[in-house]
């Protein structure tokens, strides 16, 4: 029972240090089947890596080194494919040969994690009744401590000693593997649906392109091909830059001079329309530009200011889209001095218990862009909306980025 739990205790260990791995978007890329060369390459190392690291957090028993390194590798190979599999082998098996060369179990370990990435490779699809799943995991798992304690009987001298070394450690060893691998293989599982999900969102936002818009910004190049053909072509020119941002992009996040060219393209559409009652004002620091944000995230708070805000006004009035980078938080706001609202309206915006419709539309968007944000990043990075009739409305949100 000791040795399960010393076992397990690791499995832990190694469970925090994979909770950082799959928040890099190389490992992201992975599950999506566009990682590149480069990207595997990385994670190989990453996972022998981990490896490394499971040898280290390890303890001695009867001349062996009892870890869980071939989860690591197994991984590896289950997620990369035979040559991750295998350089992620090579990297944790070749460190396990080189810290202990005369040890009882050196070679033998050494030799099966070279191995177990390829066979984790090759036998996982084979298994797998579904993309991810944690029966094959765990029978690949098994299937690797079961190759490793036959290679110790093999190779290890003094036999008596390989012998009962196997005879205690096989069944713990061969049961935490295949539960580590499950484990992981169903946490992978997790990140791949959210990923979908995601993209699954944004397909949606992509879909409820207002029509009207469309129509409108057809009539108004229209317009102008028969006063200004210049004009008409480059506003033709940013429809098709709108539409294209909007319908191409499935990643996650942009940056942020991305986000700003799709608003650009809606405003200059915008502006042309309303002349005059539309006016824009940028306040973007320079090193937010790269900042990575969701994408179709700002367009619609700009859309609303304009359609709900500034429009209403005979006059129309100006919309500010400010960003800022500070320390490792990107802010963005976007302000209008239209007609605002009254505290009623602006209390239920974000709640369900609103469903406008018509003018009164104002909500849906930006309920959109909240539960995005929240489902990102938190409740704490939710939108913040400050209004009151007469004076305008101000709409802000943050999110984490790297220093």
């Amino acid at each position: 029972m000791g040795l399960f739990l010393d076992l397990f205790e690791r499995l832990g260990l190694f469970a925090i240090l994979f909770i950082f791995l799959i928040r890099f978007k190389a490992f992201k890329r992975l599950l999506t089947g566009i990682a590149s060369r480069r990207d595997k390459l990385v994670l190989a190392f990453m996972f022998g890596g981990a490896g490394i690291m499971a040898t280290y957090s390890g303890f001695a028993f009867h001349g062996a080194i009892a870890n869980l390194r071939g989860v690591a590798v197994a991984l590896a190979g289950i997620l990369g494919g035979p040559l991750v599999g295998l350089a992620a082998g090579l990297v944790a098996g070749i460190h396990r040969y080189a810290i202990d060369p005369a040890g009882l179990t050196s070679l033998s370990c050494g030799i099966a994690t070279v191995l177990q990435g390829v066979v984790a490779a090759w036998l996982y699809p084979r298994l797998r009744r579904v993309e991810y799943d944690i029966f094959a995991a765990f029978a690949v798992g098994a299937v690797n401590e079961i190759l490793k304690m036959t290679l110790i009987l093999l190779l290890a001298k003094p036999f008596s000693s390989a012998l009962h070394l196997v005879t205690v450690l096989a069944f713990p060893s061969i049961l935490v593997n295949g539960l580590g691998n499950a484990v992981f293989v169903q946490l992978i599982s997790t990140v791949f649906r959210e990923q979908q999900l995601a993209k699954a969102e944004i397909r949606a936002l992509q879909a409820q392109i207002n029509p009207h818009f469309l129509f409108n910004a057809i009539s108004t190049i229209i317009s102008y091909t028969r006063t200004d053909p210049a004009i008409a072509t480059n506003l033709l020119v940013k429809l098709a830059e709108f539409f294209r941002n909007s319908t191409a992009t499935t990643e996650r996040e942009v940056p942020l001079s991305v986000e700003l060219q799709h608003c650009e393209a809606y405003l200059a559409i915008e502006q042309a329309r309303f002349e005059e009652r539309v006016r824009i004002h940028y306040q973007i620091d320079e090193d937010a530009l790269d900042c990575p944000v969701p994408p179709l995230i700002l367009q619609p708070l700009v859309e609303n200011g304009i359609r709900h805000g500034i429009l209403p006004r005979d006059a129309g009035g100006d919309i500010t889209i400010q960003a800022r980078k500070e320390q490792q938080n990107l802010h963005i706001r976007v302000a209008d001095n239209g007609v605002g609202m009254d505290q009623a309206k602006l209390s239920g915006l974000l709640t369900t218990r609103q469903h406008p419709t018509g003018k009164e539309g104002l909500g849906i968007a930006l309920k959109n862009v909240n539960a995005r944000l929240v489902a990102l990043y938190g409740r704490k990075r939710a939108l913040r909306i400050e209004s009151s009739p007469g004076a305008g409305t101000t709409i802000s949100f943050s999110i984490p980025v790297t220093a």
